[in-house]
């Protein structure tokens, strides 16, 4: 019996790596075919065409395809409010055969769904949509603002702005960083955003990420800043942000300055966790930056004996968390 349980096992097992490297198989083969010129030419070709009959149309689409990539939670019905266009009944929307190419809809046209995420994503970050992206998207913010006190339409503003999210989409290009200052700029007086300190820390986040080290830190400043105002909040994000800054400065930057720095972000990545939403894992992974050939490098030069003391202190630390998750 227990011989058949764990030939049972085994096959379960099997079967589903079996499942799973197929399906890593066939992303791999639906990157590669909309990858090809011949695809891309294609569903530019769709697109532009869907664009041809209505530049309405190619907006609705392209906040369609948005709402699918970045998993915001809002309907068809809301799509036409925000939108304003009916496109739910209208026939030529729903009958286009270059629309059916990308999307498919329900009997009654009240859902639809991709019928390629790999394709939704190409469009977004390929055929030059940034500036219909942006305009979509800051009338949906604009629309689920009026509706903020519900929680799924405060979610759906939550879920626009975060840079979890953005990245979905984000171009490959060197538009890159235009784009997200862009963004994150035509954003910043809505009411919903205008003193909300998640807002600025991801505006900090995307900044960050593509090396705008100086508008990063003014934007993490500015969150900080509301935090301090309210009375409910301890800024363990930003916290973390602001280490994760400071490590980067020294890893991609000429400074004079790095002790400082490591100085600063250790004391900070060293507080202990006060709520439950504190997330140390994230602090666990910058820890791991400090040996980091460039950030290791740069400090042992600077000061061999401060860099071995932070050093000891993190494994110190991270060997309290992992070894209590080890036992548990």
């Amino acid at each position: 019996m227990f011989d058949d349980t764990c030939r049972e096992s085994g096959q379960i097992r099997l079967a589903f790596a079996n499942r799973f490297f197929t399906m890593i198989r066939r992303d791999d083969i639906l990157v590669d075919v909309v990858n090809s010129t011949d695809m891309k030419e294609k569903i530019e070709k769709i697109v532009l065409g869907i664009k041809s009959v209505s530049v309405s149309y190619y907006e609705v689409l392209i906040l369609s395809l948005l709402v699918k990539v970045m998993s915001i939670n809002i309907s068809i019905l809301d799509i036409e409010k925000i939108m304003g266009i009916n496109v739910a009944f209208d026939s030529r929307f729903t009958n286009d055969e270059n629309v059916l190419e990308i999307l498919s809809f329900s009997d009654e046209n009240t859902d639809y769904r991709i019928k390629s995420a790999v394709t939704a994503r190409m469009i977004l970050q390929e055929l030059d949509c940034n500036d219909v992206i942006i305009k979509v998207l800051g009338k949906t913010a604009n629309y689920t603002n009026k509706y903020r006190s519900i929680e799924r339409y405060e979610n759906v503003l939550k879920n626009i702005i975060s840079y979890s999210h953005v990245s979905t989409f984000l171009v490959r290009s060197s538009q890159k960083e235009e784009f997200l200052v862009k963004y994150y700029d035509s954003l910043k007086e809505l009411e919903y955003y205008n003193e909300n300190t998640f807002f600025w820390l991801q505006y900090a986040i995307a900044c960050a990420n593509i090396g705008s080290y100086d508008l990063a830190q003014r934007f993490l400043d500015t969150a900080y800043e509301y935090f301090r105002e309210s009375e409910y909040t301890v800024p363990f994000q930003a916290d973390t942000q602001q280490a994760r800054l400071y490590l980067l400065r020294i890893e991609n930057e000429q400074r004079p300055d790095n002790i400082e720095l490591f100085e600063k972000a250790h004391k900070l990545l060293m507080l202990p966790a006060v709520s439950s939403k504190d997330n140390e894992e994230k602090k666990i992974q910058l820890l791991n930056k400090y040996v980091n050939p460039q950030i290791k490098r740069k400090l042992q030069k600077k000061n061999p004996v401060i860099y071995r003391v932070y050093c000891g202190e993190a494994y110190n630390m991270v060997h309290g968390p992992m070894s209590r998750f080890s036992t548990s």
